[in-house]
């Protein structure tokens, strides 16, 4: 064999040898492409199968968050549709005392029929009743006054307030004292009061409107507290004509009348004596636990005007102990010419002006 046919035949096995060498490649990469499609298939298959449980979790917990506040939803309705009652408005639908109920002992208080008149002149069933309704309404009984008190029951601070005021005129000047220092001014031109905080170095020149005699209209006692729809009583302030902010403590003391004398039952007069010159009735009581816990206080000793209903004098106990007070100092009804200039103690030109 020559050489020329022996390298044919070499490259004719090696022709055949690439071939089928190729052939098997190209076998073994189309298996192999099989198989990587079959396995992104699969893989495809696993992660649309997986997405679908997630999808369907989440639908599942979506809806039964769904279905928990539908449920709430619909509890909380018929909860306000069939809202159960309170000791206090099952009394009052029972025609029961409510002020006789344990739970009630913070909030009773006496109730008065319709105010009966004659002549213009008020008739009291007793002394408790007109003492009272002069507190609650001591403003129809004096229009100038200059008046000097302390007291413990400001915040807790040992304060000298002096008011003056003329109501018919809508005017008046307020000043507090702590220790001798000059902490704030009010001013009412008629218009509006203006605020001198001299502590904080502020001037609110509209700090309230100004309150008239005729916005201070009457309320009959047996509409001073009334009770709400969850049975607990509201009470029914007269507008504060004397435009005095710290009148509510002595010049015209609705909201010591409400807090210790609304329940008759827990006080007493015990005397007649005289304070400053003046007529007053003395009371002695008792606070209920609200009170007692709120002021400090749970046995009380007060000096009403007879004439005006203004708070002379209040002495609070606890625990034997004297824990609160209100004293007027001095006091003047005639011939006030009220104050309608601020204080010059301090330099304010630095103060800041409020809106």
């Amino acid at each position: 064999m020559n050489a020329e046919i022996l390298f044919k035949e070499i490259g004719l096995i090696n022709d055949k040898f690439i071939i089928e060498a190729d052939t098997t490649n190209l076998r073994k990469k189309s298996a192999k492409h099989k198989n990587l499609q079959l396995f992104n298939k699969t893989t495809t298959k696993k992660t649309k199968t997986g997405n679908m449980k997630l999808k369907r979790l989440i639908s599942i917990i979506a809806s039964i968050i769904l279905i928990a506040l539908l449920s709430l939803s619909v509890v909380a309705l018929v909860q306000y549709i069939i809202k159960e009652k309170n000791v206090f408005q099952k009394a009052a639908e029972e025609g029961i005392d409510v002020s006789k109920l344990e739970e009630y002992a913070d909030f009773a208080f006496t109730p008065f029929e319709e105010d009966t008149k004659r002549n213009n002149e008020k008739i009291y069933a007793n002394d408790k009743e007109k003492i009272y309704d002069m507190m609650l309404n001591s403003i129809d009984y004096y229009n100038t006054l200059d008046i000097t008190f302390t007291t413990s029951m400001l915040a807790g601070e040992n304060v000298l307030v002096h008011c003056q005021t003329d109501i018919d005129k809508s005017i008046s000047y307020q000043v507090i004292y702590n220790g001798g220092k000059l902490l704030d001014e009010i001013l009412s031109d008629g218009s509006f009061l203006t605020q001198i905080n001299h502590e904080a170095k502020t001037i609110n020149p509209f700090y309230l409107d100004t309150k008239t005699r005729e916005n201070a209209f009457p309320i009959d006692l047996s509409e001073r507290i009334d009770i709400m729809p969850d049975g607990l009583p509201c009470f029914n302030y007269r507008v504060n004509a004397t435009n005095c902010t710290m009148a509510s403590f002595c010049i015209f003391p609705q909201e010591i009348a409400f807090s210790y004398l609304k329940n008759f039952d827990l006080w007493e007069i015990t005397e007649n004596d005289e304070y400053l010159e003046r007529k007053c009735i003395v009371i002695n009581g008792i606070s209920t636990e609200y009170t007692a816990t709120k002021h400090d206080v749970n046995k009380f000793t007060m000096y009403i005007d007879n004439e005006t209903g203004i708070l002379m004098k209040f002495i609070g106990i606890q625990n034997g102990e004297e824990t609160a007070y209100i004293i007027v100092e001095k006091y003047s009804f005639d011939n006030i010419n009220v104050n309608q200039n601020f204080s010059n103690e301090y330099d304010t030109s630095q103060y800041i002006y409020l809106k």
